[in-house]
């Protein structure tokens, strides 16, 4: 796992998820768009890089996501939804709630990571 990667990702999202939160306060819900996929994809670039694995574009999502042992709680289901329907405030919600539970998940394997190096 590329600790830097994963925690540049995150602090990526922490500096303009207030940008699309505006958009979405603003009614700006087509300006939004462009912005969630974006950050979708980062989270999904994240998930692999917690899961040493090599982002794969052409990849079935929902598989990947199902096989990765650092993964928030129905990613499976819940990124695919941002994805198609990124325009929608839930769809920010769980975007912001996925990045979130990422940022847990990836101290908690940063700290298992460095418990092995020791042992």
């Amino acid at each position: 796992m590329k600790q830097n990667d994963v925690s540049k990702l995150i602090s990526d999202w922490k500096e303009n998820q207030q940008v699309i939160a505006a958009f979405f306060r603003e009614r700006r819900f087509q300006e939004a768009k462009k912005p969630m996929i974006h950050f979708s994809k980062q989270l999904v670039k994240a998930l692999y890089e917690l899961n040493n694995k090599s982002y794969q574009d052409d990849e079935d999502l929902n598989t990947v996501l199902a096989s990765f042992t650092y993964a928030p709680f129905n990613s499976q289901e819940r990124i695919p939804f941002i994805l198609e329907q990124p325009h929608q405030y839930h769809s920010y919600i769980q975007l912001n709630e996925l990045y979130k539970e990422t940022e847990k998940i990836y101290a908690k394997a940063v700290i298992l990571q460095k418990k092995q190096e020791v042992d």
